[in-house]
């Protein structure tokens, strides 16, 4: 069974949109929300880093925002939390699951990343093609979302692209992202509860 990040299967001469514009806002709006789940991320590598305090969060935040590759920056987050739990390993206080959860989170960010990386990278290419919906089918031309010739890994020798996204798959890509987003949120959150608890409980 494959991962839901992973590039879902299009036959290659399906047809794309008729209005580039529409292929345009659902990038935008795509690459928008990734940048939302960038800022999560952040958030977390805070959580695990620092205190309460903004005066010590904006720093950590500020810091994390140096790096831009993506593996990078999942990189960091895990080996924050690893020291982080590190010195918790009493198994009372929920730490095992949080754990867990984390590497969850990271190997949907990384995941995830390579088609963020697609709608980055890509251009909205042209095709003409008959309009099957037409009794006359016209010649028509359609948009989609396919690599950049300047990315020559992304074409076959046959010069298939290893992608060519319609609207409603890049507005599924943002809503992964925004699902993500939501859940790298909750995680710091739920983490700074369990943190307070810990300290108030002495440990």
């Amino acid at each position: 069974m494959g991962n839901p990040w992973d590039i879902p299967y299009s036959a290659p001469l399906r047809a794309g949109v008729k209005n580039e514009d529409v292929l345009f806002f659902s990038v935008g709006r795509a690459l928008t929300k990734w940048e939302v789940l960038e800022a999560e991320m952040g958030g977390m590598y805070a959580a695990l880093t620092t205190g309460p305090d903004e005066r010590y969060i904006a720093p950590a935040i500020r810091a994390f925002g140096t790096i831009t590759n993506t593996n990078s920056r999942a990189e960091m987050i895990g080996q924050a939390a690893e020291a982080f739990f590190h010195l918790t390993t009493d198994g009372a206080h929920g730490e095992v699951a949080l754990e867990a959860e984390i590497k969850d989170l990271l190997k949907s960010y990384r995941g995830w990343a390579g088609r963020r990386n697609d709608i980055a990278h890509g251009c909205s290419t042209a095709s003409q093609h008959p309009d099957y919906t037409d009794d006359e089918q016209p010649i028509i031309t359609t948009y989609s979302l396919c690599p950049s010739h300047g990315h020559s890994r992304k074409w076959e020798l046959n010069m298939d692209p290893a992608y060519h996204y319609i609207p409603r798959e890049i507005d599924a890509f943002g809503d992964a992202f925004d699902a993500l987003s939501l859940r790298a949120a909750d995680f710091a959150a739920r983490l700074d509860v369990w943190r307070s608890k810990r300290a108030a409980d002495g440990g």
